[in-house]
């Protein structure tokens, strides 16, 4: 059995974790992942069934020049595959090029309806919102589906009238983090670059300004300082690199930049090393709380702090766009108890409608 996957690859830990997990949890099914290009076999090279498309150059060129998209080719990919899964986080979003993705996505999911194959969306959210419009179509999508499954109560809550609309956990708290030592004058700084969010980029400044205060704060305590980037392509190991120049030369001596290169297990248990994280990346929160570190939230969506709020998190969550010169990042953190076996197995459920067509 070979599924053909809609997924965002750009060499971002939670997305790449989605894959991973997808492939693990079934091992003897094949998962085909729409990259047009190579993809690092780092990630995926304990993951044989997770498989990527060669596409001549006939066909990348006759794809380039508009003569005909054979890697879109929804009719093509509804014959070729036995099942069409999107997979991904903050994947529905009203921005101003949406109606071209939804039309993309409809064409893909009527056609492999027309074969009568599933159509599975696991592991989202929807939103930023912001005209109704928007979410009426997607409704009427959604109703094409076989199962749709939404991570957070306010996206589940837009469309609980649908019969195929379920609500888990993050696919990612279904990730088994390495055993590791914690160090509690270590601090982690998992960070975002406010330019590839326009809601913040008129904060980047403050940002940066704010987190080199508090990393000064805490090399000043004796600490020793992690920054964490998460997706080197949407500029969060340009950010870390900024943050790190605006040191004296001590104190750069006293931070590492840890860019996720494609490899897991390292970037992961070098994060579960840190007695305190300062996360704005969503599955930082997420990696945080399953690595029982002190976390400080510092989000620049609210898709993280719905995620926090659905988990009973009570600790502080500091928003990115009301953040100023006098915002102080230097509290203790929260160590947040949840019951993680539970978490995991709610996780698991995001795919348990695929899992029941597997088993047929």
């Amino acid at each position: 059995m070979n599924f053909y996957v809609d997924a965002y690859l750009a060499h971002n830990l939670g997305d790449d974790l989605f894959v991973k997990l997808l492939a693990e949890l079934f091992p003897s099914v094949r998962f085909t992942v729409n990259y047009y290009g190579k993809y690092s076999r780092v990630t995926f090279g304990e993951n044989e069934n997770v498989l990527f498309p060669l596409y001549s150059l006939p066909r990348r060129l006759l794809n380039r020049l508009h003569i005909y998209d054979y890697i879109n080719d929804a009719k093509r990919l509804s014959k070729e595959f036995d099942g069409f899964i999107l997979l991904g986080g903050s994947i529905f979003r009203e921005e101003s090029y949406w109606n071209d993705v939804y039309h993309q996505r409809r064409s893909v999911i009527e056609a492999f309806r027309k074969e009568n194959k599933p159509v599975f969306i696991v592991g989202s959210n929807f939103g930023p919102v912001q005209t109704q419009r928007f979410v009426d179509r997607y409704s009427e999508l959604f109703q094409l589906c076989t199962d749709v499954c939404f991570r957070d109560t306010y996206s589940y809550q837009l469309f609980s009238t649908l019969p195929n609309v379920r609500i888990e956990k993050d696919v990612v708290f279904r990730y088994s983090l390495p055993k590791t030592e914690k160090k509690e004058n270590l601090i982690g700084l998992a960070v975002i670059d406010p330019d590839h969010v326009p809601s913040i980029s008129a904060k980047r400044e403050i940002y940066k300004e704010v987190l080199v205060n508090t990393i000064k704060e805490y090399i000043g305590k004796g600490s020793r300082c992690r920054i964490f980037a998460f997706c080197r392509i949407e500029g969060d190991e340009r950010i870390a690199l900024e943050l790190k120049d605006l040191l004296t030369e001590s104190e750069k001596k006293q931070v590492e930049v840890v860019v996720y290169d494609g490899c897991v297990n390292s970037f992961v248990t070098a994060l579960g090393e840190c007695g305190l994280l300062i996360a704005s990346r969503f599955h930082a929160n997420i990696l945080g709380l399953l690595a029982d570190v002190k976390l400080l939230p510092l989000v620049y969506s609210e898709k993280t702090a719905n995620m926090l709020r659905d988990s009973l998190f009570q600790g502080e969550i500091i928003n990115i766009a009301e953040i100023d010169q006098n915002t102080k990042l230097s509290g203790e953190g929260h160590v947040h108890t949840f019951p993680v076996e539970e978490y995991k197995k709610s996780a698991e459920r995001q795919f348990s409608a695929i899992k029941r067509y597997v088993s047929l």
